[in-house]
């Protein structure tokens, strides 16, 4: 009645000198709880610098758009085909101007 190949083994063929008790020892508790308690330090001061990298960055981000610029040309209203018919004489009435003045020096 053997255990699987590499399974564990029934307590009467078990080596001389191994129990299941002495792995369960009160020691190896508190080895796990030594080194919980060093991880989760160690969590708590990655996650602490990550946390000041990434408020360095925020305070040195002053781009204009993340200062809140541009956001006027999102939200303006956009404009009908007349108004835009409109404006695009406009700035050829002003161009020309520009070129009639230019040749008239």
């Amino acid at each position: 009645r053997g255990g699987i190949a590499g399974g564990p083994r029934p307590p009467s063929q078990q080596a001389p000198g191994h129990s299941r008790a002495r792995e369960a020892s009160p020691a190896m508790g508190r080895k796990e709880k030594i080194a919980k308690a060093a991880e989760a330090a160690m969590n708590a001061e990655l996650d602490a610098s990550t946390t000041e990298r990434i408020a360095d960055v925020a305070a040195k981000d002053v781009r204009p758009a993340a200062m809140g610029k541009g956001e006027e040309q999102l939200f303006e209203k956009k404009m009908s085909k007349d108004e835009k018919k409109a404006l695009a004489a406009q700035k050829k009435a002003e161009r020309e101007a520009k070129k009639k003045a230019t040749k008239g020096d």
